[in-house]
């Protein structure tokens, strides 16, 4: 991993971080969560302006959990969604 922030800032932003209360990180994180999907999706749209709403949310549950599912774990759950497409948020 490439890191562009010296160690001293990073440990200071760290420490930073860990004085805050509990919920604010939480909330912090939930903030970081949201934005990366967001600018995934943007990106996804970006790259591929022919996808419909439903290809577009199987795009990034496929990027987000590349690591996470086996191919064959993904491919059943993309064909869920697809099933289930009028229920998705």
């Amino acid at each position: 991993m490439m890191r562009d922030t010296p160690d001293h800032i990073r440990k200071k932003q760290i420490e930073i971080i860990l004085s805050k209360p509990m919920n604010e990180r939480l909330r912090m994180t939930l903030d970081m969560i949201d934005f990366a999907r967001e600018t995934t999706h943007r990106l996804i749209k970006r790259q591929h302006p022919e996808f419909t709403d439903l290809e577009v949310k199987v795009e990034l549950f496929r990027r987000t959990y590349k690591n996470d599912f086996t191919p064959e774990e993904m491919d059943r759950i993309v064909t869920w969604m697809k099933r289930e497409e009028r229920r998705l948020p």
